[in-house]
């Protein structure tokens, strides 16, 4: 049997999130229904904004490493990611592959 890493402590069921969804963007009302504008990266409308940012951040940690070391190994690279991680990556990619 798989064991599954779970996150610990509250929402631990729907119900939970359903409290605190309401606490937390009383606005939403139903949590499915959250504007798509709520989890863009660069924006700035909800707490959802900066999470979905800092997430975004942590993965593109891990993505410009290897990103750089395929590239410098002589491989060819072709990445697929979402249009906001080009936008964060680039500068990174620019300053350690040295290009302009």
């Amino acid at each position: 049997m798989r064991h599954r890493q779970r996150l610990r402590g509250a929402p631990d069921s729907v119900k939970e999130l359903n409290a605190f969804a309401q606490r937390m963007l009383p606005e939403l009302g139903d949590w499915r229904s959250a504007p798509k504008e709520w989890l863009d990266p660069s924006r700035n409308d909800t707490v959802l904004n900066a999470i979905s940012r800092r997430s975004s951040d942590y993965r593109n940690c891990h993505m410009v490493p290897l990103i750089v070391e395929a590239a410098r190994s002589g491989k060819r690279v072709f990445v697929v990611v979402g249009g906001s991680h080009v936008i964060m990556q680039e500068p990174a990619l620019r300053g350690a592959l040295g290009s302009k």
